[in-house]
């Protein structure tokens, strides 16, 4: 279940907790089984498998910059089509 549920959080980028809770939920609303019961019964609780959480997401998704000077854009999309120098923002002050 823990397998399934990193491959979610690597794979979407729903919240963590979301995707934990939705994970649980499926558990317990499909067939009651004696199988699910135990399943249930030891999953760890979210806190304990947070961290492990956010390491795998953290595998797949880069960091978000702090700073908008931190954003680093690749040549491909300096230029329009034509050659010229794309304007990604233009700030007017009169």
């Amino acid at each position: 279940m823990m397998q399934c549920l990193k491959e979610n959080v690597q794979s979407t980028t729903n919240p963590i907790t979301q995707l934990y809770q939705e994970e649980i939920n499926g558990k317990r609303n499909g067939e009651w089984t004696d199988d699910n019961r135990t399943t249930i019964a030891n999953m760890p609780n979210f806190y304990s498998k947070k961290s492990t959480l956010y390491r795998a997401r953290n595998t797949k998704f880069p960091k978000l910059p702090k700073h908008r000077r931190d954003i680093v854009v690749p040549e491909l999309f300096q230029q329009t089509d034509s050659g010229e120098q794309f304007l990604l923002g233009y700030h007017y002050c009169p």
